[in-house]
This record gives structure tokens, sequence and C-alpha cells, in this order.
């Protein structure tokens, strides 16, 4: 019998560590069994660092795993699942006194975050996939909800990891996100880091290579699936976040690097905003990203600050370049260019 194909689809590209990363498919293989049987599925995830920022490409039949086991948890036991939902919520203390802080100074007490990151990041997956989730008993649905909606654990954490690598290791300055776990008691030098930066696959603790996707995939006969752009005359349809009708010249920011190209009434484009992302998100008239649904960052950060938002374009960052003169109307679901 032939073995099914491993498909894989791009769930997130982002603004983060490698180290921070690689807990991901830790927590959805081995990391559930709190509340859910061992994940079959694997590799859960594939992480491809490109130019900066991390590809996240997630295993359809892994993620479908966990969501009916999340489904099933809730179903089941739904005063259980509530409960589980306020252990994640008090666990989080001790991680927000540190994201408070924002950095930390030695290398044992930056070991010792990222075991706690990784202790609670089943609640974190928890919330992620069951918010939106209407197949589960209300009131779990709910406080999922509640609890996404001023969700910050990547990024907060993804903050402190940053800012502590550099401090500990000033000499590797800007690539920072290329460091993993592994590398923590030897850093690699910083031409390696540098082309890590550029292309880089890494699947969890077993396997890392700087190498590209397409590489990897003819290597391993894995399926990557991109989903398609909806194009128009001279732009791309998306889905509406927040309402509003804008013109403005596109900057494209894909990292913090890249937040300084912003000035008031500019057009941001990434593939999906951070909370390191802010000082940007303030300056600009509007939001478009590639990814995101209606709970992800842009979306609510565009409705705090009362900005029109696009979402989920699949290729704005493609499509559009710096400079561009753009027309955006989030009630018609659209940003094209003005000739």
């Amino acid at each position: 019998m032939a073995t099914k194909k491993i498909v894989f689809h791009k769930n997130f590209t982002r603004d983060t560590t490698l180290l921070l990363q690689q807990l991901w498919p830790i927590c959805m293989e081995d990391g559930l069994m709190e509340i859910v049987p061992r994940n079959p599925y694997r590799p859960s995830v594939v992480d491809h660092m490109h130019n900066g920022t991390i590809e996240i490409w997630e295993n359809d039949r892994a993620v479908d795993y966990i969501k009916k086991q999340f489904i099933k948890f809730s179903r089941k036991n739904p005063r259980e699942a509530l409960r589980f939902l306020e252990r994640f919520k008090a666990k989080n203390k001790p991680l927000a006194d540190i994201w408070r802080r924002g950095v930390l100074g030695s290398l044992k007490e930056l070991k010792d975050f990222v075991a706690l990151v990784l202790s609670n990041m089943v609640g974190d997956l928890f919330v992620l996939y069951m918010a939106e989730e209407k197949s589960i008993p209300p009131a779990v649905r709910r406080r999922a909800y509640s609890l996404r909606d001023g969700d910050h654990y990547f990024s907060s954490s993804n903050k402190v990891l940053v800012s502590t690598i550099k401090k500990l290791f000033p000499e590797i300055k800007d690539y920072a996100n290329a460091v993993r776990f592994e590398d923590l008691d030897n850093i690699p030098s910083r031409a390696e880091l540098k082309r890590r930066y550029k292309n880089y696959i890494c699947v969890a603790n077993k396997y890392a290579k700087v190498e590209t996707l397409t590489a990897y995939a003819r290597k391993t006969g894995y399926q990557f699936i991109e989903e398609k752009a909806t194009a128009i005359s001279r732009g791309l349809k998306g889905q509406a976040a927040n309402p509003g009708q804008v013109r403005g010249r596109v900057k494209l920011v894909f990292t913090t690097r890249d937040l300084d190209k912003v000035k008031k009434g500019d057009i941001l484009v990434s593939p999906m905003t951070t909370a390191n992302f802010m000082p940007a998100l303030k300056k600009a008239a509007a939001i478009i990203t590639d990814e995101g649904g209606l709970l992800c960052h842009a979306a609510i950060v565009s409705r705090e600050l009362k900005k029109p938002c696009l979402i989920a374009t699949k290729a704005a960052t493609k499509f559009f370049k710096d400079n561009d003169l753009v027309e955006v109307d989030v009630e018609a679901g659209w940003v094209r260019k003005i000739k």
C-alpha cells in the first residue's frame, strides 16, 4: 500500500525566533498529554526561515487530529475544559512578570524561561484552535475567545527571547532570530547565522539545515501548498477586519528592521503583524496582511486603533512594492494600485 503523502499548509509567517518556534511542534507532538493522546502524525510542523521571518508550515493531519481531540475533550467534560482554561490563565502569571521585565540576566534564566513557556503552550494551542470552534459548548468557546482576544503569549515571549539573546551574545547583533535552543551553549558564528537568516529549515530538534523549502520538499517528498490569492484588476481581494477607505503609499514590513520605513499616512503591508510592530501600526493609515483571521493581531489592533484593515489577501507582500500608490476599500474587500 502506498504511503499517504504528508501535506503542509502555511499557517503563519512571523518575525520570531527559531528558538520559540521550535517549541510549537514539541508541544503539538508530545506536549498534549494533559488532555489528549499522543499525536501520531509527524512531523507536525516545518519551520522555514526566509529573509529573517519564519514561515510556519503545519501538517494538515496533525492539526486535524489535535482539533478533533480538543473538541472531544470540550464536549465530553465542558467543566473540566473551563478549569483547564483557568489553569492556563493562572500559569501565565509568572510568565507575565517576566514579560514586564522584558529581558533576563543569565543563560540559566533564559533556559528556565524557555521551559516555562513550553510547559503552558498547550493552553495557548487550545485557545488558538478553539476560540472560533462552533461545535464545542458555548461557554468553553466564549472563554477561549476571551483569552485569545487578549493573547500575546508568543509575541511577549519572543520579545524577551530576542532582548535576552542580544544582551547575552552581543556579537551576533541582528541575527537573534536565527538562534536555536541547541545553540545556547555554543553560539554559531555571525556568518553562519547570516546564512540561516536567508534560507533555513528547522523541524523541532530533529532536523536543521541551511536549505530552501523547495530543496527540502524535493528531498523528503513532502507537499507544501500555499493558498492562492484572489486577484482583481491591479489588486487583490481580502477579508475585512476593520472598515474604512483610504489611499496611501505601500511600505512592506517583514521584520522590526523595516519599521522605520513607515511614515504617517503610509499603508503597512505585512505577512502578519505582531506586538513589536506597534510603532509603525500607529503611524500607518491602513493595515494589509497576507494572513490571519478575525482574531489575529492585525485585526484586533486595527479595531483598537480604528484603522482600516484588510487581512488574508494571501499575497499582498508579493503583489505590491514599496511606495506603490494604492487605495484600500475594506467594505468592498480589496486593495489595488492607483494608475
